[in-house]
């Protein structure tokens, strides 16, 4: 096998210098998965939240967490079968045994006593989409700056975008600078009269409703990201070996070392289609 730079080519393909050495360090570290299979088909608790997992009026599942952990499992080996549960009972189950996997898991105190965490397989990205035609709100590198510079925004209501957010939303909302509603929407659509200038979102969720509305060639994003968390698939401490997480974490490192991962997020990415 030729060498190859694996920490310059993750680091090309958009990852952090953190996570690229991670990565390159976990390759060297895990086994490769071609020659063993996971231990049991694993039970993949699933639950609506577009554009990550869609419920297709067939019950045919799609949506960028379903590509991403399938495209893993299948490098693991692991046989797999979905079923669709709200994410507080789906934790409960994964408790008792009863479902093996989760995706979109951030790792807290509580869930490490009874469950495993992969590698991370992508982030959750806030950042701020604007109009093309918006000098002033193209340019927006904080909420610092749109207080000093009166450019409006909106934002869900009652969600969490990270510390800056919470540092500057109440700031703001008095200035009359922030509106908030839980419609995404309804957001997108108030962006694209004008009614604000910018709209906080996830990266992903917000691309998706934008190219749902057809709006895709009015909007961009700022160059500002508000939040970037890591997050992973959690595994049941139940029913869930050693061998089984080593092989998933072992097709994280390779599927990114690939740059397939990076491929299937791309898709799904405003100005993708």
């Amino acid at each position: 096998m030729r060498d190859v730079d694996f920490l310059g080519l993750l680091a090309r393909r958009g990852f952090s210098l953190g996570l690229a050495v991670y990565f390159s360090t976990l390759l060297l570290c895990m086994p490769a998965t071609a020659a063993a299979t996971c231990g049991k088909k694993l039970v993949w608790a699933v639950n609506s939240y577009v554009p990550y997992m869609v419920n297709g009026p067939d019950n045919t599942w799609s949506g960028l967490d379903i590509d991403l952990i399938g495209a893993i499992l299948d490098r693991a080996g692991c046989e797999y079968e979905l079923i669709e549960m709200p994410g507080k009972r789906a934790l409960q189950e994964v408790r008792k045994g009863a479902v093996d996997i989760m995706g979109a898991a951030s790792i807290t105190a509580e869930r490490k006593e009874f469950s495993h965490f992969s590698a991370p397989y992508r982030s959750e990205r806030i950042t701020v989409f604007v109009r093309k035609d918006d000098a002033a709100a193209r340019v927006l590198a904080s909420l610092a700056e749109a207080l000093d510079k009166h450019i409006t925004l909106a934002a869900g209501l009652g969600a969490h975008y990270g510390a800056e957010y919470g540092s500057f939303s109440q700031q703001l909302v008095a200035a009359g600078l922030l509106q908030l509603n839980d419609s995404l929407e309804r957001r997108m659509n108030m962006l694209a009269r004008g009614r604000v200038q910018g709209v906080i979102e996830d990266e992903v969720a917000g691309a998706g409703t934008i190219r749902d509305l057809g709006l895709g060639d009015q909007f961009e994003t700022a160059p500002i990201t508000l939040n970037d968390e890591p997050v992973h698939i959690l595994l049941s401490k139940q029913t869930i070996d050693a061998n089984t997480l080593d092989l998933i974490n072992a097709a994280i490192a390779q599927l990114n070392q690939e740059g397939t991962l990076q491929e299937i997020l791309q898709r799904y990415r405003l100005g993708a289609h």
